[in-house]
């Protein structure tokens, strides 16, 4: 750790901060306003649960974007965001009519948190929006700067439909990284996290890993824990061919008249493949 930069992370680019008062609002923006408080409660829970699985000496970075439920939900998360190490806040303005600049801004946000990792023993990100365009530029600039490392754990929080998310599909794959995904019907708020496992045949695979609902709270509903390590095994078992030469199949033949690959059957127990 750099002398002196343990305390400074703590306030690194500390963005304005929305404080919502009682308004008298049109009944329609405060129906609105109140859901928008019910799901980024709901997010916050989640995003609880899962940063108090991190060490506390891990740093935590902050990116989002100017919307009123971004603020609203680093809002109901801030308490516990204050038990890490460090913590890195970054908001961008995110401007329809100008998205050099916008670009701009993701580009010096990214570069700041990639001194931030540097400088950490262990960082996760955590990236929150509801807008699309956004999303996909924070994971391009965080792949470019050199961020999104496997040490680096990276938790993307949103409402869109996941069918509008494939476009992130291959990023949130070949990196360490889950998605929660906040979900609204008329009745009810469910948030699910989900993890994008690699080397399919149908390309990236979405698999729910945990879900939280107001009345059951956070659980785990598959074998796989949060962040787990999709490259060590092959989680799904794919189809895998191996080619070899001649030479070496006249070598493998047993004195019974069999074979036994000692080679192969060391790679199947590492990879997990028969």
């Amino acid at each position: 750790m750099v002398p002196g930069l343990k305390n400074i992370l703590h306030f690194l680019t500390v963005p304005v901060l929305l404080v919502v008062g009682k308004l008298h609002l049109p009944f329609e923006e405060a129906r609105v306003a109140a859901r928008t408080e019910v799901t980024a409660k709901a997010a916050a829970r989640v995003l609880e649960v899962t940063l108090s699985l991190e060490s506390n000496s891990c740093s935590l970075v902050f990116l989002g974007d100017d919307a009123f439920w971004t603020a609203s939900v680093f809002r109901e998360e801030f308490t516990s965001l204050m038990r890490h190490n460090g913590v890195a806040l970054f908001e961008a303005e995110v401007h329809a009519s100008d998205t050099n600049m916008t670009q701009r801004q993701l580009s010096w946000m990214t570069r700041e948190a990639e001194k931030v990792r540097q400088a950490s023993w262990c960082v996760t990100v955590v990236v929150v929006s509801d807008d699309l365009a956004f999303l996909a530029a924070v994971a391009q600039w965080s792949l470019k700067s050199g961020l999104l490392v496997w040490s680096t754990r990276l938790l993307v929080t949103t409402r869109l439909p996941l069918h509008h998310l494939h476009v992130l599909n291959n990023t949130f794959s070949i990196t360490n990284s889950m998605l929660l995904h906040v979900e609204e019907t008329l009745n009810a708020v469910r948030s699910s996290v989900f993890v994008y496992l690699p080397y399919s045949l149908r390309g990236p695979q979405r698999l729910r890993v945990a879900s939280w609902t107001p009345q059951q709270g956070f659980f785990l509903i598959s074998s796989l824990q949060l962040f787990p390590d999709k490259f060590s095994k092959f989680i799904e078992r794919p189809s895998l061919k191996v080619a070899v030469d001649q030479t070496h199949l006249i070598g493998i033949i047993n004195r019974f008249g069999g074979r036994r690959d000692e080679i192969m059957e060391y790679f199947a127990q590492g990879l997990n493949f028969t």
